[in-house]
């Protein structure tokens, strides 16, 4: 095996002397999330040693030096909420959302795969995602790297993007040679995981993914079983730190969707509109490999404890073929009882409408994507959903759908 490329490893700026004092117990901890972290009471020793005793309630003090302790109050609590600057400590990423919840609740479903017969626990998960980090840290993957994939919207998809989490590994996709090229050079990219088609399977990635000079050859994934158990064990190294800034994918692209855009933003904001909670069953009917399906579906689901449900397995690659998505949505929502769909005009336009049998009332709502861009359009009830583009309420089976696009 070729040796390991060595890469910088991405840092926060270094602070200069006059704030290094600040860092001496943990060096990539800013000031005020150092402050952030400790208990209330500092908040308040801090308060006590402003302001002399006279002035924090006891007789002799005045309103305004009471007015003045309560403002510093409200400042010093801004400042610990406060982001600090794109080399911030990320509050979440792939892998450690799925850490924690195997931590708190490692029986709790974490994803289901019903086409491949799969269904995993929060703890089974983590467990999986170890053993194949343990792997691509044997082929000498390390943080800043990147690896390019053709996986389908399986199981082995998400999988290989948490165990990637874990290292600090950016997964990429990559839709032609110059864009694999380009990837290899600006963007450290190493090697590839990559799917091989059957006999009947006419789709040319996986040799364009085995004829690239990559740096380290293809893993091809010969079966899809969900454990990308074809990996050689290895000694899975620690979970790196993940900045902000940190890159959790290229999609078809050199820039970057950081996990701070993937989880923080996207994922917080998806979970916040639609209200998910862990009991909720989110189906991704998009695909991983993109902001939409990777950050606003599946890092809102897991930022709240649900379970990322995936419809089909084989077949779905990249935006892949609508009908077959909407075919395999349908059995997801039904058989799994389903209670949000993330789907895009596609996969709406060309999703049938429940026949007689075919339970989906457990849905209760969902976003679709109308365009590029990752802002909720509330002000949007239509889309091109007519048989010619005609506009069509935004619904599936009577449930409003919320759209998401480019303001």
């Amino acid at each position: 095996m070729p040796a390991a490329v060595e890469t910088p490893m991405e840092r926060p700026k270094v602070p200069d002397a006059s704030t290094s004092h600040h860092r001496a117990l943990r060096p990539n901890a800013s000031p005020r999330v150092s402050l952030a972290r400790t208990a209330p009471g500092k908040l308040y020793w801090l308060l006590f040693c402003l302001f002399p005793v006279t002035q924090r309630g006891h007789p002799g003090g005045s309103p305004g030096s009471m007015a003045a302790a309560s403002a510093m109050a409200g400042t010093v609590k801004a400042l610990c909420r406060a982001p600090f600057g794109p080399t911030r400590r990320c509050a979440s990423s792939l892998a450690s959302l799925v850490s924690s919840h195997a931590a708190a609740a490692p029986d709790r479903l974490a994803l289901a795969a019903p086409q491949q017969g799969l269904s995993w626990s929060f703890g089974e998960l983590e467990d999986r995602a170890e053993h194949v980090a343990a792997a691509l840290a044997a082929r000498g993957y390390v943080r800043g790297h990147s690896l390019v994939t053709d996986l389908p919207n399986s199981a082995e998809n998400l999988l290989l993007q948490v165990a990637c989490s874990r290292l600090g590994v950016a997964v990429a996709t990559a839709k032609d040679e110059a864009a694999v090229k380009e990837l290899v050079s600006k963007r450290s990219l190493m090697g590839a995981v990559a799917h091989r088609p059957s006999s009947s399977e006419s789709e040319a990635l996986p040799s364009l993914l085995v004829q690239c000079q990559l740096p380290l050859p293809p893993f091809l994934v010969e079966e899809l079983d969900g454990s990308l158990a074809a990996f050689q064990d290895g000694r899975c190294p620690d979970a790196v730190k993940v900045y902000d800034a940190t890159p959790l994918g290229y999609w078809s692209s050199t820039t970057a969707l950081t996990n701070g855009e993937a989880i923080s933003v996207m994922g917080a904001a998806a979970r916040d509109r639609l209200a998910m909670t862990a009991e909720d069953r989110v189906l991704v009917g998009i695909t991983l490999c993109h902001a939409f399906g990777i950050g606003s579906a599946v890092g809102g689901a897991w930022l709240a404890g649900a379970a990322v449900v995936l419809p089909g397995a084989s077949g779905i690659r990249g935006c892949g073929s609508p009908s077959q998505r909407a075919e395999a949505t349908l059995a997801c929502l039904a058989s799994q009882r389903c209670t949000l769909l993330f789907a895009d005009v596609h996969t709406l336009k060309a999703l049938p409408l429940p026949g007689p049998g075919v339970d989906v009332s457990a849905l209760r709502g969902g976003v679709c994507k109308v365009g590029s861009g990752s802002t909720f359009l509330e002000d949007v009830r239509e889309a091109k959903l007519g048989p010619e583009n005609e506009l069509r309420p935004l619904e599936y089976a009577g449930v409003r759908l919320v759209a998401i696009g480019k303001l």
